[in-house]
């Protein structure tokens, strides 16, 4: 750390204290250098002998006082020099900080003994502070947030408001650092606009994917933006009748693949919706997917040059409606097709992804009861497990949004009818981990996207829910917690948090896959046609809810 003393505790206070150690510091102008004025106070020529040479002492670019490096050296000359990485995805189970040979996955560390230095020290220096935040945001009808993304400056949400009086609108919504808004607009054509998913581009932009219904019919909608909503390109694709894209993936040729659903074409009264756009909106191909009865796309997820597709089916046999999983190759060609099913009606897929493994992970809900389920297939389709959290507790739950971590557990999110949003962790294995209830105690509150932040331990959500205390509208949420889904709201009576524990309850339920005929329809359809969505300013009231963890 740049210091006019070798004392780092003069200018960095908030270094935590380790006893039996201390902590050395060096001017900018010598820090780097390694004959013993830099911040490690040792000349390497020493080690030469050693076969460990150093031209020059790494510094870490943010350099505060959790990012920073750390030397540690016995009398023996052995040593060890540590880092916590900056980016999440170098850190934890499977990543290189677990690989590097040493005693901490959350640390990178090399040298000629990785155990020197203290556990409490790497512990200490991974607690890094949070600031948590649950604002809500409204505008007098329903807003909801479907997909939230941190910038530099802070975070861009993505949704639509539900309309009862104004227009429906897909409304953006950019925040700063705090979650204080920094401008809001919204995109119309003049119908009722609806946004299904929105994703981060390879080149930095975002596409949305959704529908409307300016033709007469619903028609896919597609919406390139950069992050300051300003409109790069836009699609309305549809044929004679109803047609709707609910996801999307980029492929590695940075074309977009969209699934959903089409009542225009193919062999039922609804397909499921595959098609391929290039990478400036133009129409490649499209396909409806299905057998005599209904089929719907609901969720796509890509891993190198493999796509997996959920959805539902009423055919082949299905009883009442099943899951259906389809796993292409990103050409579009039919690897196998699938159907699951834990009960005698109606089974449900809401989000499909892909772990680390080349595993499917299914999340949705299940039975006459609709309770939520979670459902592992290997990369051929056979059952890992299936399970239900909830199962006997709570009715009419759901998983809407999935986050596989590094050490292949994953975050899901959903909400249970009657008021509750809810996050949990599951491990890999399907056991419980962590599960917090987030509720609002008027008629609806669910999560619909999460993610990790990848700047500090803390997640990043989006939802709707009643938490304005008019009781009269659904809210945007934004929400930050810690790693732990901590958060206490602000002291209202409309909205509270509850962390509650079910390890233990999960319950494995027992899903039966049937392989899907080799009968599937693929048809032609699909026409692309120009559109001219314009972008207006827009505004909310912000209520702040709560902006402590514990």
């Amino acid at each position: 750390m740049n210091s006019a003393t070798t004392n780092c505790k003069v200018d960095y206070p908030q270094l935590p204290d380790v006893p039996g150690y201390s902590y050395y510091c060096a001017p900018s102008s010598t820090y780097m250098n390694t004959n013993g004025s830099g911040w490690i106070p040792i000349n390497f020529s020493d080690f030469s002998s050693a076969g460990v040479g150093i031209e020059k002492l790494p510094v870490d670019p943010i350099n505060n006082s959790i990012y920073y490096y750390s030397f540690t050296i016995d009398n023996k000359n052995n040593f060890e020099l540590t880092a916590v990485l900056e980016s999440y995805k170098n850190i934890g189970p499977g990543t290189i900080s677990e690989k590097d040979g040493g005693d901490n996955a959350y640390v990178f560390e090399k040298g000629n003994n990785l155990t020197l230095t203290p556990q409490s020290f790497q512990e200490a220096r991974l607690e890094q502070p949070v600031t948590c935040v649950w604002k809500s945001y409204y505008t007098g009808d329903n807003e909801d947030g479907k997909g939230i993304f941190e910038l530099s400056d802070g975070y861009l949400i993505f949704g639509h408001n539900w309309a009862t009086v104004l227009p429906k609108d897909i409304i953006i919504t950019k925040l700063n650092k705090n979650g204080e808004k920094v401008w809001i607009k919204r995109i119309n054509g003049g119908g009722d606009e609806i946004i299904y998913s929105v994703k981060q581009l390879t080149d930095g932009n975002f596409l949305i994917v959704g529908s409307t219904n300016i033709s007469g019919n619903r028609d896919v909608l597609v919406i390139k933006l950069d992050a300051n909503s300003n409109i790069i390109w836009q699609k309305i694709l549809g044929g004679s009748d109803t047609d709707e894209g609910l996801d999307f993936v980029e492929d590695n040729n940075r074309n977009i693949i969209i699934v959903g659903y089409t009542r225009s074409g193919g062999s039922g009264g609804m397909d499921g919706l595959i098609m391929k756009l290039d990478s400036n909106g133009n129409l490649i191909t499209a396909h409806a997917i299905g057998s005599t009865n209904d089929e719907k796309f609901v969720s796509i997820d890509r891993k190198g040059s493999e796509l997996v597709v959920a959805g539902e089916t009423t055919s082949w046999g299905a009883s009442w409606q099943d899951i259906f999983v389809v796993k292409l190759t990103d050409d579009l060609a039919i690897q196998w097709a699938n159907r699951y099913y834990a009960s005698s009606w109606w089974d449900y897929s809401f989000v499909v992804r892909f772990d680390n493994e080349g595993n499917i992970l299914i999340g949705g809900r299940s039975g006459r009861n609709y309770e939520e389920i979670i459902l592992k297939l290997d990369p051929l389709g056979n059952v890992i497990y299936g399970e239900r959290i909830f199962l006997g507790i709570d009715n009419n739950v759901a998983i809407f949004t999935m986050y596989v971590l590094p050490d292949n557990s994953f975050v899901v999110g959903g909400n249970i009818y009657g008021g509750q949003g809810w996050i949990g962790r599951i491990a890999s294995d399907g056991s419980l981990l962590i599960l917090k209830k987030l509720a609002a105690l008027y008629d609806y509150s669910a999560i619909h996207d999460i993610k990790r932040s990848s700047s500090e331990p803390s997640y990043l959500i989006t939802g709707i829910g009643r938490g304005d205390c008019t009781g009269a509208y659904g809210n945007l949420w934004f929400i930050k917690t810690d790693k732990n889904f901590n958060i206490k709201p602000y002291d209202t009576a409309c909205v509270t948090t509850t962390p509650f524990s079910l390890t233990g309850r999960a319950t494995t339920t027992v899903f039966v896959n049937t392989t899907t005929p080799n009968q599937i329809i693929i048809s032609d359809i699909i026409n692309s046609t120009p559109t001219n969505f314009t972008i207006s300013s827009f505004d909310y009231i912000e209520a702040t809810l709560g902006n402590t963890c514990k």
